[in-house]
């Protein structure tokens, strides 16, 4: 048995889109659990479990759904998958995936292309019942990496710790894309799943900090070095990331009605 575990917040756009790909994708028997916060309409008979309490944290929400399966009984060898609710599997997942867990516990997108972050990444991660409920699995921040720039942490990375303090090695399913619209949303990986990105948060990222910095000319330059004139510089950088959040929301829509329109709207991506 796969359990699938997805969180879904303020926005029921993905799904029933999220639904048809794994109905169509997963060849083996599966529940799937989700968090629907913030969502007027009913979605409970969609899922063999959901919950609408009021909980924000993204990682603290798939540790609970985790638990369901294992307090319910779930024999070690069911699979546990983990998927963003903007994510969804495009290719046999369980073709895919079954010989990579009989060598590695683990199965997970890494995003290398996020200033390269190190953690397994929860918008498609496959392990057993067994190796969460030994390890103690868990998806929340702390654990810290070094990235492209500095120290950093994130959603994955306590699991990090888990997997480099016990010396488990663990399969990196990487981005494919053979076109990007963006370096980070708008994500094929593998081959296998499609992560749309940054749906159900403001949508700028470390990335696109990065490769969009703020620059000030010689005037701000000067302004950061004195208290009184820091406002200006703040000014300024909030104004740029603005613009940057807009022109991605922009994109993000556009992609969006793609896949309303076809059901192989990711081959885009597949090709050059």
């Amino acid at each position: 048995m796969i359990h699938i575990l997805t969180v879904h917040w303020k926005d029921d756009r993905w799904i029933n889109i999220q639904l048809d790909y794994i109905k169509e994708n997963i060849k083996k028997p599966y529940k799937v659990y989700a968090y629907v916060n913030h969502i007027e309409k009913d979605y409970s008979d969609q899922f063999y479990y959901s919950n609408t309490e009021n909980i924000q944290d993204h990682a603290t929400k798939l540790n609970l759904l985790a638990q369901v399966p294992i307090q319910e009984g779930a024999p070690d060898d069911d699979w546990l998958l983990f998927m963003d609710g903007d994510a969804f599997p495009i290719g046999d997942v369980v073709s895919y995936v079954d010989p990579l867990l009989k060598h590695y516990p683990l199965v997970a997108v890494q995003r290398q292309e996020n200033l390269e972050d190190k953690q397994p990444h929860p918008l498609f991660c496959v392990t057993t019942v067994g190796f969460w409920k030994k390890y103690e699995g868990d998806w929340r921040k702390g654990y810290k990496w070094k990235n492209k720039h500095s120290l950093a942490t994130d959603v994955g990375g306590n699991l990090l710790g888990i997997l480099e303090r016990n010396n488990i090695d663990w399969f990196r399913i990487l981005r494919t894309n053979k076109k990007d619209l963006h370096v980070l949303n708008f994500a094929i990986y593998g081959d296998i799943v499609y992560h749309h990105g940054a749906s159900f948060r403001p949508n700028i990222s470390r990335v696109d900090k990065n490769i969009n910095p703020f620059k000030p000319n010689r005037f701000l330059a000067f302004c950061k070095k004195f208290r009184y004139l820091q406002n200006i510089t703040f000014y300024y950088k909030g104004k740029h990331e603005q613009k940057i959040k807009v022109n991605n929301k922009k994109l993000s829509d556009e992609v969006f009605e793609k896949i309303l329109g076809s059901k192989e709207f990711y081959k885009f991506f597949q090709e050059p």
